[in-house]
């Protein structure tokens, strides 16, 4: 038997497993998007660069992201 699998079980994530994981992981982005905006006095570049580095994430995915969310 693989150590991957354990009486059977498959402990890979499963699909939605992973999409329940972007869905939090966008919404904590989102979060601190707008708690960085209203907080600090942060520029837009620098909120963007502080996320991007925290979620190593692009900048362009991050306004992705948010723009999403405000769509919502």
């Amino acid at each position: 038997m693989s150590r991957a699998k354990f009486n059977g079980l498959n402990l890979q994530k499963s699909r939605i497993g992973e999409m329940i994981d972007d869905a939090i992981r966008n919404a904590e982005i989102c979060t601190m998007w707008y708690a960085l905006k209203m907080h600090t006095e942060l520029t837009y570049r620098k909120r963007l660069s502080h996320i991007g580095k925290e979620y190593n994430l692009s900048p362009s995915r991050i306004e992705d992201i948010v723009r999403e969310n405000e769509s919502i």
